[in-house]
């Protein structure tokens, strides 16, 4: 099934980080036309390096989700580029790690077979988890209101701190993702419900 692996930028295997880069230039350029720097073929930018982490799913060796971790304490996209879309944004003290660059690929899903299965919630999960074991309180996010709207559903208790305007001049938030014990027994709760009536389909 799917099989989630986190690595530094350091870490990476080389035919994983140009798959990696490759979709988000598939999703986030292509598909979603967001003003993000592109290269061969793949997107990539001065955040990915050897402050970063990512976080994966796949299946049978193929990246099906992914996003990118960096600690708050180094330089990321809220106060590098995202503070721009936000009146005097305002980060809390504390030990925080900012994920970007979420994403599930679709059409990988679809074409394995596996659209049936809960994979958002396997992914929300899994990224609650990783960030819970590394020691950070909580996961710092800028998301449309579209990802907002499945976090939401997810059963994530994600906390709003401010509502920003795109350079689409579409609605975005800068949300905190809590990982105390309380906000993750929701969403395993609901992903066990999830994974028995696929089974049971």
């Amino acid at each position: 099934m799917i099989k989630f692996i986190s690595n530094s930028y350091n870490e990476m295997q080389d035919k994983d980080l140009k798959d990696f880069f490759c979709l988000r230039k598939k999703i986030f350029k292509d598909r979603l036309n967001w003003l993000v720097a592109c290269k061969d073929g793949m997107e990539f930018d001065e955040y990915d390096n050897e402050n970063t982490s990512y976080l994966l799913g796949k299946v049978e060796d193929k990246i099906i989700c992914g996003c990118r971790f960096i600690d708050m304490k180094h330089h990321n996209m809220c106060v590098g580029i995202f503070y721009k879309y936000f009146n005097k944004m305002k980060i809390l003290e504390g030990n925080y790690i900012e994920v970007t660059r979420i994403f599930i690929d679709k059409d990988r899903v679809f074409n394995i077979g596996i659209s049936s299965y809960p994979i958002s919630l396997m992914f929300f999960l899994n990224m609650q988890i990783f960030a819970k074991n590394s020691g950070y309180e909580g996961i710092y996010a800028v998301v449309t209101e579209q990802l907002l709207n499945i976090l939401i559903k997810s059963g994530w208790k994600i906390e709003i701190q401010q509502k920003g305007i795109s350079e689409k001049n579409e609605n975005i938030y800068l949300i905190i993702m809590p990982t105390s014990e309380n906000t993750i027994i929701p969403l395993r709760e609901k992903l066990k419900l999830k994974i028995t009536h696929v089974l049971n389909f």
